[in-house]
């Protein structure tokens, strides 16, 4: 008699919500057996449950010791089958030993989480939570605008995922790479993933923003081509300068990544570890990781990786993104491309929505807050009598004709005086729109882009606005 085919049996009934009695668990077990074993074995199952129905029931300490026990064999065969796994893995070259040790940490979590899970009520859980609402600081990781501080409640969150997208040359590197060095100013500690600029580029932007410096200087070293002394002393010591102030103030918090084609979101889970490792850190210490990116980031799988179906990767590239934000308490700011269609439309009319992001869906779905970023201006055409007319209209003005009321009016047509555009910086108005925040406010935030100096300068008003007030 095989006890397997009797527990098979049982689930049957079970699985089809049918009482397992006697007689329905022996119609299974006969479904389950071949002819010649009907005929040679059903008597001995008959025997067999026979002989369990005649037998007391346990206790129910008893039987809570044969459910924990049978708990933790069904958890040890799961664990067998993944070091099983990853041994394979470990084995393979061309698979990367980080994703592999990371995949084992994360089925470790889950089978040590699913070992240890047992119903609790909410009431049993209050007084941890209060506890820690009032020991626990907040540990958000603050921007550089106060605007936004306050739609964010705060600033950046450990375990949520911010997804920025914009049209190409909104400055989407620029704006995270000011957020990162804000933040590494401020003794948090930033990773930044770049799968699209070099170490390089970016260290010479943060340069050019840290000292003022066009970065065309930079780039065409122009201190070597220069006659005059003077000049060429001028512009080395606020190289120098600048350099030194970028190093002391942001260097010691930033580490720039080169990402490729292995670089998966469990890699970047090992860079965080490893990150704060390096800095004596403890493991859940607040860490901002910019990736930039999204679009660029591999799943990890081959098939998604090396296929035609865009979408299905991206899919599970924001599930991983969140993942990573959620396992390894650091907050994810990954940038995203957007669509042709939503690039026309924001040219046109500078409206843009979470339909916007490319395979927006899943992103969407999966972000905790989703930004989009406007800058420069926006040609609308009208229609009168004397035919069409062309109008150029930026960020600033978008928005003020977004509000009714006086008083955002008024704090609007104060800015041009109080944030006055340099057109040696080529400076324009850019508009950052927060349209989902499942935790705090929707609404527009202002800056000043300062594209010669690869810098986003704040415009903080005594107003802020939020998109979901009533006008």
């Amino acid at each position: 008699m095989d006890h397997i085919t009797l527990w098979k049996a049982v689930k049957q009934c079970i699985d089809e919500q049918q009482h397992p009695t006697k007689g329905a668990v022996l119609n299974r077990i006969e479904t389950l057996l071949s002819e010649k074993e009907r005929n040679s074995q059903i008597e001995k199952y008959i025997t067999h449950i026979n002989s369990l129905l005649e037998q007391p029931p346990c206790s129910e300490e008893t039987f809570k010791e044969h459910q924990k026990r049978i708990r933790e064999v069904a958890l040890r065969r799961q664990l067998l089958k993944a070091l099983s796994g990853a041994r394979t893995d470990v084995l393979n070259l061309s698979e990367p030993l980080e994703g592999t040790l990371v995949d084992l940490k994360h089925t470790g979590d889950f089978l040590l989480r699913k070992a240890a899970r047992e119903a609790e009520l909410v009431e049993a859980q209050l007084t941890l939570y209060l506890e820690s609402l009032f020991t626990v600081q907040a540990n958000s990781i603050p921007t550089h605008s106060l605007w936004l501080n306050n739609i964010l409640t705060g600033g950046l969150h450990a375990g949520k995922l911010y997804v920025l997208g914009a049209p190409p040359g909104a400055g989407k590197t620029t704006f995270c790479a000011n957020l990162g060095d804000y933040a590494a100013e401020h003794n948090f500690p930033v990773l930044f993933i770049s799968y699209e600029m070099s170490k390089e580029q970016l260290i010479t932007a943060g340069i050019s923003r840290a000292g003022g410096i066009n970065s065309a200087l930079i780039e065409k070293r122009v201190w070597n081509k220069y006659d005059d002394t003077g000049k060429d002393e001028f512009i080395k010591s606020r190289l120098l300068e600048a350099v030194a102030n970028y190093g002391n103030s942001v260097g010691e918090n930033l580490s720039i990544i080169e990402a490729g084609p292995d670089t998966t979101a469990a890699v970047i889970s090992g860079l965080v570890r490893n990150f704060r490792f390096s800095k004596g850190l403890p493991e859940d210490s607040p860490i901002l990781v910019v990736v930039d990116y999204m679009q660029l980031v591999p799943s990890g799988d081959e098939r998604l990786d090396n296929g035609v179906n865009e979408t299905f990767r991206m899919n599970r590239v924001a599930v991983q993104l969140k993942q990573l934000a959620r396992d390894t308490n650091v907050a994810v700011v990954a940038i995203s491309d957007i669509t042709k269609a939503a690039y026309s439309d924001a040219i046109k009319s500078g409206n843009l929505n979470m339909s916007a992001l490319r395979e927006s869906f899943k992103i969407a779905h999966a972000a905790d807050v989703v930004m989009l970023l406007q800058t420069g201006k926006v040609e609308k055409t009208s229609t009168s009598k004397k035919g069409e007319n062309v109008e150029r209209i930026d960020q600033l003005e978008l928005l003020q004709r977004s509000y009714a009321d006086t008083q955002r009016q008024v704090a609007l047509s104060n800015v041009r005086s109080s944030y006055p555009l340099d057109d040696g910086k080529k400076a324009c108005y850019a508009r950052l729109s927060v349209l989902k925040n499942r935790s705090g406010m929707s609404g527009d935030v202002l800056f000043v882009y300062e594209k010669a100096i690869h810098r986003f300068l704040p415009v903080n008003l005594e107003v802020t606005f939020n998109e979901n007030e009533e006008e």
